[in-house]
């Protein structure tokens, strides 16, 4: 297995095992990190390393492409927009529904692009926010290999 350190996040060449949790206190707020394969969670949160660990397996598994919703750019969300407006277009819906099934149509990509909007392991209703709980998460990445 070969070992690097990026910034202060140890990781390794391996893909069946976590790399570990690094607990430091920066300001009086504990802050974990954990680094997953290909997974690194950076939180404000004082969350168990089980916890820890099972956000980094959702990020794996939901894949989620933005922190929160002020991390989309207006650009994103009208070139969204656009696209479910056609298909709403293209089922037949009534002209005079069209706003409202396309916003609930973008909220739904919402809670799939959103880390904090998902559902954990795809349940509705227990949303990622809910584990953090009073805490935060101040950022994520997710490298993937292959396509």
């Amino acid at each position: 297995k070969a070992s690097a350190t990026t910034g202060s996040v140890p990781t390794r060449a391996c893909m069946a095992e976590p790399v570990g949790v690094m607990v430091t206190t920066v300001s009086a707020v504990s802050m974990k990190m954990v680094a997953w394969p290909g997974i690194v969670l950076d939180s404000t949160a004082v969350l168990s390393s089980e916890t820890l660990h099972q956000l980094a397996l959702h990020i794996a598994f939901g894949k989620p492409r933005f922190l929160t919703r002020d991390d989309v750019s207006a650009e994103d969300v009208e070139k969204e927009r656009a696209a479910l407006l056609e298909i709403t277009k293209s089922e037949g819906k009534p002209e005079g529904a069209w706003d409202k099934i396309v916003e609930g149509r973008v909220n739904s990509w919402f809670a799939e692009s959103v880390l904090m909007e998902q559902g954990m392991f795809g349940d509705s209703k227990d949303k990622i926010a809910d584990h953090v709980g009073s805490g935060s998460i101040k950022r994520f990445a997710l490298a993937m290999v292959g396509g």
